[in-house]
């Protein structure tokens, strides 16, 4: 099944959800396994991206520092979790596809709750 997902109004073309993880008392660790034909979500994405460090409080929340990270709001069928950075972005061409035709990425979001 397709989610459908955005994040600071980027619409992801997710088909997995391959890890959602709990960090600490409140933080959500989401991956997403996404497909698209256009090579400008992945540059989109990349503009959103920044080098991020999360660290645990002793309150149970996560504290995330970012230099260049844009902290924005990710939905996915529906469901909005608030203060979200994307920690990770890698991406390959779909093995058989015709050569610049088809990507394939994996992202991952670190949310935050201070």
């Amino acid at each position: 099944m397709t989610d459908y997902c955005t994040f600071s109004s980027v619409s992801l073309p997710a088909y997995n959800v391959p890890e959602w993880k709990v960090i600490g008392a409140y933080v959500n660790e989401i991956t997403l396994d996404c497909r698209t034909p256009t090579f400008s979500v992945l540059t989109s994405l990349q503009a959103l991206q920044g080098h991020i460090g999360t660290r645990l409080l002793a309150s149970g929340k996560t504290r995330i520092q970012t230099t260049g990270g844009t902290k924005a709001s990710l939905v996915i069928n529906g469901v909005t979790y608030p203060n979200c950075y994307i920690s990770s972005l890698t991406w390959h061409e779909v093995k058989g596809a015709n050569p610049f035709d088809m990507w394939e990425f994996t992202i991952k979001f670190v949310q935050e709750t201070i």
